[in-house]
Formats: C-alpha cells, structure tokens, sequence
C-alpha cells in the first residue's frame, strides 16, 4: 500500500512539473535568452538547470557557456537553477523596503545581495556568449550592463540603477584578482561608454 502511494505522488509530481512549473520555466528561458541575445549581438538562447543537476551540483559557478577549442562561443548559456528562480520572479515589488538598503550604508539582506548576483550572472554569461572568454573583461563588461538587464527584467530604471552601482562598489571589490582589472574603471580600456563620467 505504502510503496503504491508512494508511486501516486511521484506520478502527482512529475505531472505537475510539466503542467505547471516546466511551462514557466521554458517562459523564462525565452525571456532571459531574449535579453542574453541583445548583449551577445546574435540569437542565443538561456537554458536553467534541471532538477537533477542541481541536486547533484557541487561546484560555485553561477552559469557557464561552453568554447570549442578555436574559442568561439557556444550558442547556449546555462544558469544555476536558484539564479533562473531569482530572475523568473522579476520584477519583485519595488516598494519593498528591503530595497532601500542597495542605495543606503544599511547591509543589503541575503535575498537582496542574492537578487543583485542574479542579474550580474545573466549579465556575464551574456558577454561569455558575446564571445568575450577572459573572465576580467567579461566581468567588467557584464558590471556596465547590469543596469540594462536589470530594466528588461521589469525593475525601474532608478532601482536598475541601485543594481548596477551595488555590484560594482559592494561586491567587484572584493572578487579575486581572476575577475578584476585595474582597467575596469571610468575611462579605462574596458570602459564601454568612454568619454561618460557615470559608473559602471
């Protein structure tokens, strides 16, 4: 009887995967891949990791995008399934005064900082699937594009804004010298917008 239950949930779940959460998650891999596409400059896509995968995941990375041995891009970034969840949910209610944090000398709650992570890794991955392979320049690209990928996602431009300033002056500091440039800086050789004294 047990072990016939048992198969009645598993069978109750696999089917609500694929009635409810997986056509979600194919919206928001469109979505994402629309925006990805917009930063690479040609059409590519977003795929968020499955439940498999992640249970068995042990590594740190956010995403990846895979280069072929003359180092051209893949057409396809993969993002960690808590980093698709963060960006699906956007854009969260900006009245939150979690928020107020990101433009404050107040410390940013866990869900904030994380929520501000996932928009710099849809960022840095899209400049991955730009063709951009050294991780210093994709870093400090992504960091400029934030405030664009923020916006996309729904934010307003002010809270997009926050975003953008919160990574580069709360969190770029303080990653190791693999993902950080003394060149990344207003006027710099990374600098996209040259000539424009706004950072990043």
């Amino acid at each position: 009887m047990l072990r016939y239950l048992l198969l009645i949930g598993v069978a109750a779940g696999v089917a609500a995967y694929f009635l409810v959460l997986r056509p979600e998650l194919v919206k928001t891999e469109e979505d994402l891949g629309a925006i990805a596409s917009q930063i690479a400059g040609r059409p590519v896509a977003i795929e968020c990791q499955g439940v498999i995968s992640h249970a068995i995941d042990v590594t740190n990375r956010e995403g990846e995008v895979e280069f072929n041995p003359s180092g051209e891009p893949g057409d396809t970034a993969e993002l960690k399934r808590d980093i698709c969840k963060r960006l699906g949910s956007f854009p969260d209610t900006e009245l939150d005064s979690r928020y107020e944090c990101l433009t404050s000398a107040t410390d940013c709650p866990k869900e904030i900082v994380s929520r501000v992570t996932a928009v710099h890794a849809l960022s840095h991955e899209s400049w991955h699937l730009a063709g951009v392979k050294d991780e210093r320049i994709t870093e400090c690209y992504a960091m400029q594009t934030d405030e664009l990928v923020a916006t996309r996602l729904g934010v307003s431009s002010r809270l997009g804004r926050a975003i953008a300033v919160y990574y580069a002056t709360q969190i770029y500091p303080h990653l190791s010298t693999t993902y950080r440039s003394h060149s990344c800086r207003t006027g710099g050789r990374y600098d996209l917008n040259a000539g424009s004294r706004a950072w990043p």
